[in-house]
């Protein structure tokens, strides 16, 4: 939902975080966790004439950092992958492997649905 909300704010569609040219060479720094206030910060930076292209790029960065922190919080170093919508990002996904310096391995699986099955299993398994 995080993206969707900041594409929202750009007046632009999810699948324009990954499309190179939109990601500037100077991303803006975003540092809010939650969406709205992040929100508030995006509008600040195109209030103050970033452009369009850094703030993605910042937008980005700050959603690989924040998946870094929970990888960091695991203690995970290798063998790692990500699922739902934001594993289709390669962008994010190029710039959490610059952070964690370890490579993401790609799934054959549609992402997107994978934490749905995830929670269909649980949910079989605690009423079998």
């Amino acid at each position: 939902r995080f993206l969707e909300i900041m594409a929202e704010a750009l007046e632009l569609k999810i699948s324009d975080f990954e499309n190179p040219e939109l990601n500037g060479d100077n991303p803006v720094n975003i540092t809010a966790q939650c969406s709205v206030f992040a929100e508030s910060e995006v509008i600040t930076y195109v209030n103050e004439g970033a452009k369009i292209s850094d703030i993605v790029s910042g937008i980005n960065k700050s959603i690989a950092s924040k998946i870094s922190t929970f990888v960091g919080r695991l203690g995970i170093i290798e063998d790692i992958t990500i699922i739902g919508g934001i594993g289709k990002n390669s962008v994010v996904v190029k710039n959490l492997e610059e952070i964690i310096k370890t490579e993401v391995k790609p799934l054959k699986e549609d992402l997107q649905i994978i934490p749905a099955l995830g929670a269909a299993m649980l949910a079989e398994k605690k009423h079998s």
